[in-house]
This record gives structure tokens, C-alpha cells and sequence, in this order.
């Protein structure tokens, strides 16, 4: 049984990104090809790519793990929800195992061990059964009190409708910040017959994200562009 070590990241991935596990890929998740072919392509000190390629690293788990404030309140709400809807399965566990002990009491087992001196495993089994029962009762008093108290915390998505890639979101603040390190503006162009999305920025995006995908793939500018946007609202409402 797997540990819940807190709230798991409500991502919708939009690319098959190539995940890797905590233990892996400690140098970075971008191969030393990459970072090669990514300075020359795009006039950037390979230096700066292997830090942008070790800070990626957690994005690129496969269990994300980034707190997410704003789905606070729906994961309690949620929360509390689905652990009613658990309190309700366990209390009609319990009433029919509470049956079920009933009916036990008149039903004798046969020892196939009994000659050779065996103790009879039947005894066991229910003890077994009937410490089941009240571990359940025990269940039901916490699950129940928690939930009286407000303390059930939703951990997956709370509403699958509202979730976004947070790994290209991640992923592309953390290449804008390098883009402002490196004294370039974080902008576009728009082609005025296509309306495609171009521009330094947008291409250097595409190729990370067709390193970091399997199979490799090229995200369109306009995806890019959304991303764009919003890094620079929040960046001017941040200086004022």
C-alpha cells in the first residue's frame, strides 16, 4: 500500500513527457547532446542550460509534489464528501459482519489435525474475524470524528474540468526566468497572414519541450504564447 505523503498534484498533461523517477537522471533531465545542440542553436552558455536542466529535475518526477493554494477549499470540500460516502460503505461492512458473527456462533469445524495433535485453526480464524470487526468499529469512530471536524483533505484532482499541464507550466516560467537572466525579452511575433505564434523564445520552448518528450514533440506557439501571457500578467502585477 502505497504512503500518501500529502496532496498529489493536479496536472493534466497535454504532452507525453518523459518522466523520471526520484533516483534518476541526477545530472539533470536534459542529455549532454541536448545541451550541446541547444547552446549552438540558440547562443546560450551551456552552463545555464545544465542549471535549467537540474532545476527541472521534480518537475519531472513522476509523482509531482507542488503546493497548489488555490484547490485548498475544494479538496476539503471534496474531502468531506468522499469520506462520508466512506463512513457509509464501512457501517454496512459492520452490519454485515455483525450478521455474519451471529450466524458464526452456531457453526462447529471439524479438525482434520486433531490426531496428529494439531490445534484447531478454526479457533484462530475466529478470533481473527471477530478482531476484524472491531478494528472496523475503530475505523468508523476516527473516520467519522475527522470527518465531524473537518479534517479529510481531498488528494486527487478535485475537478478534472479545471486542471492544466502544471509540468509546461512549470517548465516554461522556468525557461522565461533563464530567458530574463540572460538580459532577452520574454515576447513574440504573430505572423500577420498565418497568425501563427513565432519568435527566439517560442522556438527555444519547442525545442525543450521536444528533448523532454516521448515521443518527441513539438507544442504549437499558440499553446506557448497562453504561456507567455500569463508569465508576464503575473510578472507586471507582481511589480506593482
Amino acid at each position: 500500500m502505497s504512503q500518501h505523503r500529502g496532496p498529489r498534484t493536479a496536472t493534466l498533461d497535454t504532452v507525453r513527457w518523459r518522466l523520471i523517477a526520484e533516483d534518476e537522471a541526477k545530472e539533470g533531465v536534459l542529455g549532454e547532446s541536448d545541451l550541446m545542440g541547444l547552446a549552438a542553436k540558440h547562443d546560450i552558455p551551456e552552463r545555464s542550460l545544465h542549471r535549467l536542466s537540474l532545476g527541472l529535475r521534480t518537475t519531472f518526477f513522476k509523482e509531482m509534489v507542488l503546493s497548489q493554494p488555490e484547490l485548498a477549499s475544494e479538496r476539503k470540500r471534496v474531502g468531506k464528501k468522499k469520506l462520508a460516502e466512506v463512513i457509509r460503505f464501512v457501517q454496512i461492512s459492520q452490519e454485515k459482519l455483525l450478521k455474519a458473527s451471529d450466524i458464526l456462533q452456531d457453526i462447529g469445524f471439524a479438525n482434520p489435525y486433531g490426531n496428529a495433535g494439531v490445534p484447531h485453526p478454526a479457533e484462530r480464524y475466529r478470533a481473527e474475524f471477530e478482531a476484524a470487526i472491531a478494528t472496523l468499529e475503530e475505523c468508523n469512530r476516527f473516520f467519522t470524528a475527522w470527518n465531524r471536524n473537518d479534517l479529510a483533505r481531498f488528494l486527487a484532482t478535485p475537478n478534472g474540468n479545471k486542471t492544466v499541464d502544471m509540468r509546461r507550466t512549470v517548465l516554461c516560467v522556468t525557461i522565461f526566468n533563464l530567458w530574463l537572466d540572460l538580459g532577452r525579452t520574454i515576447s513574440y511575433t504573430t505572423d500577420p497572414v498565418s497568425q501563427q505564434r513565432t519568435g527566439p523564445l517560442i522556438e527555444f520552448v519547442r525545442d525543450i519541450i521536444f528533448c523532454l518528450s516521448d515521443p518527441a514533440t513539438r507544442l504549437n506557439g499558440e499553446a506557448i504564447k497562453r504561456e507567455i501571457d500569463a508569465f508576464n500578467r503575473d510578472t507586471q502585477t507582481s511589480s506593482s
